[in-house]
């Protein structure tokens, strides 16, 4: 038998009651990564964020997605290129965690 993995989960999951939003937060170009099998390759970020803030919720209903930067207890980052842009929202919002895919800089 496999070992048993703990896994911690951030506080803004851990309350029966509290519901959470994933923000996707996007950059400006297009993604070489994503939709790379698609009818229509090399999506905008923004389309791809917007995709998936669409999507998120039919994993748990619990959980929400938005690319409005208002929100956000999770910060998954799509392309985001602009740096001192970025650090400010992450200090604004404070979110349990941030996570940047390959095309961010």
């Amino acid at each position: 038998l496999a070992p048993t993995r703990r896994v911690r989960t951030p506080a803004a999951l851990r309350a029966v009651s509290d519901d959470a939003t994933v923000l996707f937060l996007h950059g400006d170009g297009v993604s070489k990564v994503y939709g790379a099998s698609s009818p229509r390759p090399n999506p905008a970020h923004a389309t791809v964020a917007s995709q998936l803030a669409r999507r998120v919720g039919h994993f748990d209903a619990k959980v929400s997605g938005t690319t409005d930067a208002a929100a956000g207890d999770v910060v998954i980052g799509l392309g985001v290129t602009d740096v001192s842009k970025t650090k400010a929202t992450l200090a604004r919002l404070q979110p349990s965690c941030f996570v940047a895919d390959d095309e961010c800089s």
